[in-house]
């Protein structure tokens, strides 16, 4: 089969990838070891999230400013989903009414404090907010809150169905979707990619690699090095309640993400460990539940939000996440291997997914990217192994 954009991954970036090029006439497929978004991105919070995490507070300044090299990356993918909302009218389910990240005791909430200053001088909208103020602003918290960094434009989306909407718009357009089959060989092949999934070829003038924690897997098939962390997630569903809670709220020192989504249903993730197992199938790894980790979200929701102290988990999950070992998206051509593009966005992948697809896109149609993606070059990596 020839295509002119083949397309590894078929998760948030992969068909934000897929929808986009769709939509200017070039021929895509997209293949996937399993179902749409099947392994990380139907599995996720689904957070919009455009201030630093908790995760970029740990290591040093040098290294929390590294980490707001994503800045231009947060607008655009601000702009992405506003854009994509209005253009899918309503199919895809979306909430930006701004999001909070807590202090619970005087440590965090000198952390928040620089945490937002420092990304105030880098050019993030995020404002800190004392005690009264974060009453005020999200009164569904506990009052044992001290303090809290709030950005008005987080939210989330509705992550079991997004990947859906998109594939179906790309496959309106013409893109072809080959699931539930492994790519096993990658090569050049005069000026084109020939590459074998199963018992199928492809020959692509560019291939995008979007396999999310696959990447360093498939990029190495070409011999390229994308070195990865990956690390299975929890996340825990409550019954449905009447409205309790109607923001984003996020823990500044603890794994812990809270939303109330338009079902009723309290969605409790943050980043809470599950078992990652390795097994000889092709995708490498299974995930079990980590019971002390559902049972420490349970209790962490109840003592933030107190209104869902009576609410009971009907159902929990585990997905895969997949990070560049620095922790920095990596969006461009592999150096060396013309046509060949990595486009993975680490652990802020949903919030960055559209804006990851679309500049992917348009390194395929060769042209200028609306943000500088020179920061996130896979060519970084140069000097590691694949």
């Amino acid at each position: 089969m020839t295509t002119s954009v083949l397309i590894v991954g078929a998760g948030i970036v992969g068909c934000s990838a897929a929808h986009y090029l769709a939509a200017r006439g070039v021929s895509v497929t997209v293949l996937d070891a399993g179902a749409l978004g099947g392994q990380a991105s139907t599995q996720t919070a689904g957070n919009l999230h455009f201030q630093l995490s908790y995760t970029a507070m740990k290591g040093t300044q040098a290294q929390f400013e590294q980490h707001t090299q994503i800045l231009e990356l947060n607008l655009d993918a601000d702009r992405r989903w506003r854009e994509l909302a209005a253009d899918f009218a309503g199919a895809i389910d979306i909430t930006q009414n701004g999001g909070v990240v807590v202090a619970e005791t005087e440590t965090d909430r000198d952390a928040l404090r620089q945490k937002s200053e420092l990304e105030r001088r880098a050019g993030f909208v995020t404002t800190y907010l004392d005690r009264e103020e974060v009453a005020e602003r999200v009164p569904e918290v506990s009052d044992t809150i001290v303090g809290g960094s709030w950005h008005a434009d987080e939210g989330w989306v509705n992550a079991r169905t997004v990947c859906y909407e998109l594939a179906r718009r790309a496959e309106f357009g013409g893109a072809r979707f080959v699931l539930n089959t492994f790519v096993t060989g990658i090569r050049r092949r005069g000026g084109s990619w020939a590459v074998r999934a199963g018992d199928r070829s492809f020959v692509a003038d560019t291939v995008i690699v979007a396999a999310g924690a696959w990447t360093q897997k498939v990029a190495a098939l070409a011999g390229a090095a994308v070195p990865m962390h990956v690390s299975a997630l929890t996340m825990s569903v409550s019954n449905s309640s009447p409205p309790i809670m109607s923001r984003l709220v996020m823990h500044a020192s603890r794994p812990l993400s809270l939303k109330q989504v338009s079902s009723g249903n309290v969605m409790i993730g943050g980043g809470r460990r599950a078992n990652m197992l390795e097994t000889p199938s092709p995708l490498g790894w299974s995930t079990a539940p980590a019971i002390e980790s559902i049972v420490g979200g349970i209790d962490d929701c109840g003592r933030v939000v107190p209104a869902a102290r009576g609410l009971s988990v009907i159902r929990s999950w585990q997905g895969l996440l997949g990070s560049p070992v620095d922790e920095i998206p990596v969006i461009g051509e592999v150096p060396g291997r013309p046509g060949m593009i990595v486009a993975v966005a680490g652990h802020t992948g949903y919030t960055l997914g559209p804006s990851c697809g679309w500049a992917a896109a348009q390194l395929a149609l060769r042209e200028r990217t609306d943000v500088d993606v020179a920061r996130f070059t896979p060519g970084r990596f140069a000097g590691a192994r694949a």
